[in-house]
């Protein structure tokens, strides 16, 4: 792998610099055609051959990028990098074991890898093994005490076991390494939220902003409210986030002192017909719709922390209510019996919201509540989940309308919940919208939920009609089905 002459070698060289500034600044295919370049001449070039492996990872081509890693690996079977760089592409595979082995291999080159063990400890927690996991994190610290990634996966390691005190701990030592670390940032605001510290824990949740995923391009050069007077001013608030997020921080929106000036808020279709009666908005526009001159712009998530010191938990606010018509035309469907109609809401959206492991159950699991006689359960499940009734040949327990509502995004939904008696849902936005509308829900919250229902009490500090049914340990449901039998027969009386 020498180079022949002093020409060529300068060749090559920029070849090589110039594809790995290519991969820093994200433009993978120009790096690829750089570093191909290289192998014309040296086929065999290893830190070459690893970079495009590394390139073709980013494009999520894993097979590419195994295949390249190998060659390196051939090529330079003693680099221990190599080996960290596999582990990874097979982990992104979810070739777990393989992986494993891989991260293992380069420890044997060299037993004093941070990075090794961190990755290791990353193949732990992708599968849920918390313990495993924290393991590894802490022989990648013991390693290297600067390693502020490590620290910050300790965090949320710690947080996912529901130990507070040892997660905040550990997102505050990557802070310390790091004071502009903006992801354990954001990540130390959500164990403060969790853990009911709401001045600081707004405070930190503002870092998200700064981090890619929630950052709004769109505003760059416009000013954001800070809670100044808004006399005569106009405030565009964008929505953020989960449907349900929206939702429920909508209530501050209430909070806004209006002196002559106007509210208008941005946000997509499907909550465009949930802000629509809310008095104090004056105004309700979509990414479609012309972008209309504002002073100030603000996001529907970074209310609570301009309040954070005046309020924690505003009341509930119903500003939105089912179509009357629509309402009285479930009725016949749903109340054609004396029986009690409750809504079942049990699986969330897998594919955009990499948590949803956490807050879904299996359908199979509610059996010993379906074969209760005296309820009519109603599925509320919409584009996920419903074909887990067939699956479970639940079809005569279950009232399944899935395939015949929401022409508009859940007015349907909403008219059913109105004719309901009991909501029993995971953590999703069905919980927020039926809690809004003020109909009794029973939410069915992991070991350690999202932050808005804290760690204790059956009793949410947001919503008046809500009982929270919390999980004993992680990842396990049993006892929470037990707990919603006796109390459903308990609540109506059945024998």
């Amino acid at each position: 792998q020498c180079m022949n002459n002093n020409e060529e070698k300068k060749n090559l060289e920029n070849l090589f610099n110039n594809g790995i500034v290519y991969l820093k600044k994200n433009q993978v295919e120009s790096a690829i055609i750089n570093f191909n370049k290289i192998l014309l001449l040296r086929p065999n070039h290893a830190e070459t051959l690893n970079f495009l492996s590394i390139s073709h990872s980013r494009n999520k081509n894993y097979k590419e990028a195994l295949s390249y890693i190998k060659k390196a690996i051939k090529s330079k079977p003693t680099e221990p990098g190599f080996y960290i760089n596999l582990g990874n592409i097979l982990r992104s595979m979810m070739m777990y074991s393989a992986s494993k082995e891989a991260y293992e291999n380069a420890l044997k080159l060299n037993s004093n890898l941070s990075d090794a063990n961190y990755n290791i400890g990353i193949l732990y927690a992708e599968q849920h093994l918390y313990y495993d996991a924290i393991s590894y994190y802490n022989k990648a610290v013991e390693i290297d005490p600067q390693n502020k990634f490590a620290f910050d996966n300790l965090g949320i390691a710690y947080r996912n076991i529901g130990k507070i005190n040892d997660s905040i701990k550990y997102f505050n030592k990557a802070i310390k390494i790091d004071k502009k670390f903006f992801e354990s940032q954001f990540n130390l605001s959500l164990t403060l939220l969790l853990n009911e510290n709401y001045i600081e824990g707004w405070d930190k949740y503002e870092y998200r902003l700064k981090l890619k995923k929630y950052q709004n391009k769109k505003f760059i050069n416009d000013t954001k409210w800070d809670g100044c007077s808004l006399k005569n001013k106009k405030l565009l608030i964008y929505c953020e986030q989960g449907i349900g997020d929206c939702i429920q921080f909508a209530r501050y929106i209430k909070k806004i002192q209006k002196e002559e000036s106007q509210i208008i808020i941005l946000t997509n279709n499907v909550l465009k017909n949930f802000f629509t009666e809310f008095p104090e908005i004056d105004k309700v526009i979509t990414k479609k719709d012309k972008l209309i001159k504002f002073d100030y712009y603000i996001s529907i998530m970074s209310l609570p922390y301009i309040f954070r010191k005046k309020i924690n938990h505003p009341n509930e606010y119903k500003f939105f209510s089912p179509n009357k018509k629509l309402c009285s035309s479930w009725k016949i469907k749903i109340k054609n019996s004396k029986k009690i109609n409750i809504g079942l809401f049990w699986q969330g959206d897998s594919q955009n919201y990499k948590l949803d492991y956490q807050r879904s159950i299996e359908l199979k699991k509610f059996k010993s509540i379906i074969n209760l006689k005296g309820f009519n359960f109603v599925s509320l499940q919409k584009n996920y989940g419903s074909e887990e009734i067939k699956k479970n040949k639940f079809q005569n327990l279950i009232c399944d309308y899935s395939s015949y509502i929401d022409k508009i995004p859940f007015e349907d939904t909403l008219a059913i919940i109105d004719n309901l008696d009991l909501v029993i849902c995971v953590d999703t936005a069905i919980a927020h919208i039926a809690a809004t509308l003020g109909k009794e829900t029973w939410i069915l919250i992991p070991y350690v939920p999202h932050y808005v229902w804290g760690l204790t009490g059956n009793k949410s500090k947001w919503y008046k009609s809500v009982t929270l049914f919390r999980q004993k340990k992680i990842n396990s449901w049993e006892e929470i089905m037990e707990e919603l039998k006796i109390k459903l027969i308990e609540k109506y009386k059945l024998s």
